[in-house]
C-alpha cells in the first residue's frame, strides 16, 4: 500500500537558498566548478529545479558570489589605529589569515568567473575595496607620516589572499611560517626609515 503521507516540500525561497548553499559548500570543499546535477543532489532536489531558480549556471554563480562576499565582509573587522603598532600588525595578519581560510577554495573559481561575469567581478572588487579601506584606517598614522605614495598598495599586497596563497599553497609553508613572514614584511614596510617624513 503506497504511503499516503504527502511529501514535505520546500518553498521556492528555501529551495533557491539550498541550491546556493550547496554550490558554495561544494566549492568550499575544493570542488570549484560543480555541475547542476551535483549541486541539485547535494541540495536534495532535482537538477531541473536548478534551472527553475537560475536560468543558467552563471546566474547561480552570481548568487553564490553574493553570499560569499557577505561572509568575507563579516570578517573585515575594524582595528583601532590608536593601538600599538605591533598589536595592529598582529591583528591585521590574523584577520587576513581568517579571510584566506574562508576563501581558500572558493576564490580561484571566483576569479575565473569574474573574468567573464561582470556582476561577480563587481562583487569581488567591492569586497577588496572594503578590505583595503580597513587597512587604510588601521595603518592611518603610518600612511599619513609616510612619503611613500604606494605604502597602502604595499600593505594591501602583503595582506592579500594571493600572497597567503603563494606562501601556503605554492611554497607549502605551514600557517605559522606564513604568519611570521607576513608580519615581518608588514613591519618592515610601516617602519621603513625612508617611508617617514
Amino acid at each position: 500500500m503506497p504511503d499516503a503521507t504527502p511529501r514535505r516540500r520546500r518553498n521556492p525561497e528555501q529551495t533557491r537558498a539550498a541550491l546556493v548553499e550547496s554550490a558554495l559548500t561544494l566549492a568550499s570543499g575544493g570542488h570549484g566548478y560543480p555541475t547542476a546535477r551535483e549541486i541539485a543532489a547535494h541540495a536534495g532536489t532535482s537538477e531541473r529545479s536548478v534551472y527553475v531558480h537560475f536560468p543558467n549556471l552563471d546566474d547561480l554563480r552570481v548568487a553564490v558570489g553574493e553570499v560569499q562576499a557577505e561572509r568575507v565582509r563579516a570578517l573585515v573587522a575594524p582595528i583601532e589605529s590608536a593601538q600599538p603598532l605591533p598589536e595592529r600588525i598582529a591583528a591585521a595578519v590574523e584577520q587576513s589569515m581568517d579571510i584566506y581560510r574562508l576563501q581558500r577554495h572558493v576564490r580561484p573559481a571566483g576569479l575565473v568567473a569574474a573574468a567573464r561575469i561582470p556582476a561577480v567581478d563587481a562583487s569581488m572588487a567591492a569586497t577588496e575595496d572594503r578590505i583595503r579601506s580597513n587597512w587604510a584606517r588601521t595603518f592611518s598614522p603610518e600612511i599619513e607620516r609616510s612619503t611613500d605614495a604606494g605604502l597602502l598598495d604595499a600593505i594591501d599586497t602583503v595582506l592579500a589572499w594571493s600572497t597567503i596563497f603563494h606562501l601556503l599553497e605554492r611554497r607549502h609553508l605551514p600557517e605559522s611560517a606564513c604568519t611570521a613572514i607576513c608580519t615581518r614584511m608588514l613591519t618592515a614596510l610601516v617602519q621603513a626609515p625612508g617611508g617617514r617624513r
